[in-house]
């Protein structure tokens, strides 16, 4: 039995009044930037945790990251 596959775009989706909230991501990695970069660019406002004055902290700060 096959299932159709429904594919969505971006106006099939709205984050409504969450783009009001603040995600905050622990560590600024390899998976942390990703994440961390995937929401700030969806919109949300987003907090890295990384010990500061370290590399990670430079460069979260220096995408634009709090």
């Amino acid at each position: 039995m096959a299932r159709e596959m429904k594919i969505y775009h971006d106006e099939d989706v709205s984050f409504g009044d969450s783009l009001k909230k603040t995600v905050a991501v622990l560590g600024y990695g390899i998976q942390g930037r990703a994440q961390a970069l995937c929401w700030k660019d969806s919109g949300f406002k987003v907090v890295v945790g990384a010990r500061e004055g370290g590399p990670s902290w430079k460069l979260a700060k220096s995408e634009g990251l709090e």
